[in-house]
């Protein structure tokens, strides 16, 4: 089940592309490698191959219970070693900014951006260092950032920012199938946001057509919980693989642009549903209140689906 305020802004990133050989690094990066070298293009002397690439996260096994993921299966990908960042961005209407964090998993812990930064290989917050890059532990709110050259095709996880063939929204891409960054705001933000948009949605259809699982994603977009707009509920439309329209809300709430509720999917731009795949069920709360509510409706789909 997913439980979302419908507006996903962050990723975790390899940004080693081990394909083409190429770090995601602007050539202006103070970014060393192993060899203290720098990043000044295909043709410098930094960056050249997996061997010099500086561990900003020593990697994370999750099939570990003892790293406190309390499960031993096989579905979560462990976390390599290598250049692993995570970067969050703003929600639509605020200020196009990012904040970036090239050492660890995340750059938050409960709600306090930057406080505390989770060091995996020791269990412990800190803040480290990550090879001279400016984005160091933690960079405060900026429209552009000044180590990032471009967006990886997948998070660290391997969903898709640019899925082929069910894109929810398009992005910019270079020959190499990087998302780019233009340093021009609002594009760059843009292309990111969308990017961000498509890997969460790319994570539910991997979800649903996983042939060991077959998962039934059942979606809740929490309301008031944003100053800068409600749940996207065409994005939470899709990962539900929910056909119908809103069953919950009538009016006097503002879930969608259709007078306070959303339309069935096949009437709602860009929205896209399988009917061979597992059909899960999209709600909208819209505050809190209704959240029990919410959570009654899904769970009263639940035991349909287990009888």
């Amino acid at each position: 089940m997913l439980e979302t305020d419908g507006l996903p802004n962050t990723l975790t990133m390899n940004f080693w592309d081990s394909t083409n050989n190429l770090p995601g690094l602007l050539t202006t990066s103070n970014c060393t490698d192993l060899n203290s070298h720098k990043y000044t293009g295909s043709s410098g002397t930094g960056f050249k191959t997996l061997a010099e690439v500086p561990p900003w996260t020593p990697g994370l096994n999750v099939t570990l219970a003892t790293n406190g993921f309390l499960t031993t299966h096989s579905y979560l990908s462990n976390i390599p070693s290598g250049m692993i960042g995570s970067v969050s961005s703003d929600d639509p209407g605020g200020s196009n900014g990012f904040w970036a964090s090239l050492n660890y998993w995340t750059n938050s812990t409960a709600s306090n951006f930057g406080a505390y930064i989770y060091n995996a290989s020791s269990n412990t917050a800190d803040t480290g260092t990550s090879y001279g890059c400016a984005e160091d532990g933690y960079a405060s709110t900026a429209t552009t950032l000044k180590d990032i050259g471009w967006w990886p095709s997948t998070d660290v996880w391997g969903n898709s920012l640019n899925p082929s063939g069910y894109t929810y929204q398009s992005v910019t891409t270079d020959s190499k199938g990087h998302l780019t960054q233009t340093n021009v705001s609002p594009t760059n933000w843009q292309n990111y946001h969308n990017g961000v948009l498509n890997a969460t949605d790319n994570s539910a259809y991997i979800a649903r057509t996983n042939s060991t699982i077959g998962a039934t994603v059942f979606a809740i977009g929490l309301g008031g919980n944003s100053t800068n707009g409600p749940p996207d509920p065409v994005l939470l439309q899709r990962m539900a693989n929910d056909p119908n329209g809103d069953e919950f809300n009538t009016t006097g709430t503002v879930a969608g642009a259709n007078g306070g509720y959303y339309l069935p999917c096949a009437q709602e731009t860009g929205c896209t549903t399988y009917s061979a795949q597992p059909q899960g069920t999209f709600i909208y709360a819209p505050n809190t209140t209704y959240l029990a509510e919410a959570f009654l409706r899904i769970s009263s789909q639940v035991l349909r689906l287990s009888k």
